[in-house]
């Protein structure tokens, strides 16, 4: 198993939380209620689906 295996989650998460950082700073500077609204709602989904691509990853690399 290569080293590159085990960065991959971390990649992910890094990705994820890169974006919502930036989408909410936009909302925040836009003082855009909808676009707030708009942001939990996708920010909760990609929260959701990385969470359990995390742990379908782990899951994955103990079952090896």
């Amino acid at each position: 198993m290569s080293n590159d295996d085990h960065q991959v989650p971390y990649l992910v998460a890094g990705l994820t939380v890169g974006c919502a950082g930036l989408a909410l700073t936009s909302a925040i500077v836009s003082k855009d209620q909808a676009a707030l609204s708009q942001f939990f709602t996708t920010a909760n989904s990609l929260f959701n689906v990385g969470t359990g691509a995390i742990i379908g990853l782990l899951a994955g690399q103990r079952h090896r």
